[in-house]
């Protein structure tokens, strides 16, 4: 089997289920044991999926494209566990902690990815590429406000690598393109928040003084920045994110505050 036809296979299996667990008909009549029926169904094709990627092809040179290889079909992988556990995510109060801790390994994975593919190679971003990166941190944020269970499982200096690299490759691709320059600002403003966030709850369960949490945070920054992502076609819901990040009081209701804007990110 080609590689080309295990890609096709993929991209019908991802409309599917883009139509059986996102569309209108779905969403607004929903039924939860259907859902999750169908969504452990397509996990098992993802799962199938992955474990039948045909042979990579050697290469003799320097590789000048990420298709097909090894971390293609892993990312790819990862990108499509994300679409998959989405509405669960953002959209039931009692999604399962394995559910996030998947989609946090998911995310590191593609951040990780990521950075073995353009990292000191000469193989270009596209804007695809900027738009599964940004996703992929949103969603380890998310997970990460959203889950007591992957906050105290994930060891801060690894959720401190994770958020470093995704910024780390979104700056690279600002420094390339200006149009990127409003994803690496945004998510460098969550990323920062949401270690200050880690880092409140410990000193609270210490029973420390903490910092306060929206200090070197400029609401004027943030308001452009989640204006720029906007505009650019992003997400229709970013707007949501300014009043829940610029926000005073006790660590949970920072992370509720948080959480509100992330739930209309990862709505897109």
């Amino acid at each position: 089997m080609s590689s080309a036809i295990h890609v096709f296979r993929l991209r019908c299996l991802s409309a599917r289920i883009r139509a059986d667990l996102y569309s209108d008909a779905i969403t607004s009549r929903p039924d939860q044991s259907a859902y999750n029926t169908r969504a452990k169904q397509f996990h098992t094709e993802l799962d199938n999926w992955i474990a039948s990627v045909p042979p990579i092809p050697h290469r003799t040179g320097t590789a000048l494209s990420v298709f097909p290889s090894s971390d293609w079909y892993e990312l790819s992988y990862s990108e499509s566990i994300i679409l998959l556990h989405r509405g669960r995510l953002t959209g039931s109060e009692d999604a399962q902690d394995s559910v996030f801790m998947e989609c946090v390994r998911a995310a590191e994975n593609i951040c990780n990815g990521c950075r073995r593919q353009y990292i000191g190679k000469p193989v270009n971003y596209t804007w695809g590429t900027l738009h599964t990166l940004f996703m992929a941190g949103l969603t380890y944020l998310h997970c990460v406000w959203a889950s007591p269970t992957v906050r105290q499982t994930v060891r801060y200096d690894d959720m401190s690598s994770t958020f470093t690299t995704c910024t780390m490759l979104l700056a690279i691709m600002a420094d390339r393109w200006e149009g990127a320059g409003p994803y690496r600002d945004l998510f460098e403003a969550l990323a920062s928040r949401a270690l200050t966030m880690v880092v409140d709850e410990t000193r609270k369960e210490q029973m420390a003084p903490a910092p306060t949490p929206s200090e070197g945070l400029d609401e004027g920054d943030l308001a452009r920045w989640i204006s720029e992502v906007t505009d650019m076609g992003m997400s229709d819901g970013l707007e949501g994110i300014l009043s829940g990040l610029i926000v005073q009081g006790d660590p949970g209701t920072h992370w509720r505050r948080i959480g509100e804007g992330l739930h209309d990110l990862m709505g897109m």
